[in-house]
């Protein structure tokens, strides 16, 4: 009878690990596919760019002050940002270049919730499992020990050239540092480079807090303008298309203008032409319904940030009410009321 048993324990075991080995063959790969699928990204450039935007605002709103070191420990930043989750020396808020470029990143979802790092020239720092020093979604390029000038990479092509969204480490003439901040781009009428960035001095009020205005533009000083970069950190997967196709379609009785290039998170707006006796009746981007009115003479399409497709239907109006304009007649004497005596 054991010899029995234990010869039905044995093929029991053996059907069980058969079982889990197939279901581990279906299971395993399509988790590895789900995870290459997490480090793929086809945002748009201005996209990142936003989000920066974002957590800047709400680290001005939390009137931040700014603190030197670089290993300091951050709290957990989420979607609902509050001052809980900001670095507190001396019971006040208070934060760095790393911790604004971590909470961007985590914003952005490239590093994990609560997970931070810095750099030193061109090296990522960070020691334990809450910082990282290599990550997959990012790109690290090498530049030189003692930078290079902004205004020179940003004139070279391909990889260690300067591009709209990317991380820097910025340096000194001796090739010291510990500061990064993010390139925006070109600022609008001034044509000079434009940083988003966390540090002392300029970036200051008076009142020592960090001032929104000065976070998210180009000011005066060795880390700003034009400075000295020594690597670059660049996300993988951006698109760095600056303007998009808006095409146009309509049905019968009507025509609407024809296709135009719009810049990223610009507002589109269409001419919309009925036949007489017709109206607008229905309008749509991508396949989705918009806002409009029917006796308008235009679509507007607003906040282009894809490549998108707008149609316009017609319908008969309705008829037009036409007023009363009857008048009475007044009467011989300038009377109304003929009844009435003089």
């Amino acid at each position: 009878m054991n010899s029995k048993r234990k010869y039905k324990r044995g093929i029991c075991r053996t059907l069980i690990v058969v079982m889990m080995v197939g279901l581990m063959g279906g299971v395993y790969p399509m988790m590895r596919e789900n995870q290459a699928c997490a480090f793929t990204r086809t945002m748009n450039v201005n996209d990142w760019l936003e989000q920066c935007r974002m957590v800047a605002i709400k680290v001005s709103n939390e009137k931040a002050k700014y603190h030197g070191d670089p290993g300091s420990p951050t709290k957990k930043y989420d979607k609902n940002f509050n001052r809980k989750h900001l670095t507190k020396i001396h019971r006040r808020v208070q934060l760095n270049c790393a911790d604004y470029a971590s909470w961007c990143l985590q914003r952005y979802k490239v590093l994990p919730v609560g997970q931070k790092f810095w750099v030193q020239g061109q090296s990522i720092e960070g020691k334990d499992k809450k910082k990282v020093r290599k990550n997959k979604k990012f790109q690290q390029i090498k530049i030189a020990k003692k930078g290079v000038y902004a205004s020179t990479l940003v004139k070279r092509k391909g990889t260690k050239s300067l591009k709209k969204g990317d991380l820097v480490s910025v340096v000194k003439k001796n090739g010291k540092g510990h500061h990064i901040q993010i390139y925006a781009g070109r600022e609008e009428g001034t044509g000079k480079m434009l940083w988003y960035m966390v540090n002392n001095g300029s970036i200051c009020d008076k009142n020592g807090y960090l001032k929104l205005s000065r976070m998210l533009r180009t000011v005066n000083g060795q880390y700003n303008g034009n400075p000295r970069i020594a690597m670059i950190l660049r996300i993988k997967g951006l698109n760095y298309t600056e303007k998009f196709k808006v095409t146009t379609s309509h049905g019968e009785h009507g025509t609407i203008a024809g296709a135009r290039w719009v810049k990223w998170g610009k507002d589109a707006e269409f001419a919309v032409t009925p036949e007489e006796g017709y109206e607008i009746a229905g309008a749509t981007v991508n396949g989705k319904a918009i806002e409009f009115d029917p006796s308008a003479d235009s679509i507007t399409v607003k906040n282009v940030r894809k490549t998108s497709r707008i149609r316009v239907e017609f319908r008969e109006a309705p008829p037009t009410e036409v007023p009363d304009e009857t008048v009475k007649q007044i009467p011989e004497g300038g009377n109304l009321n003929p009844e009435e005596k003089e």
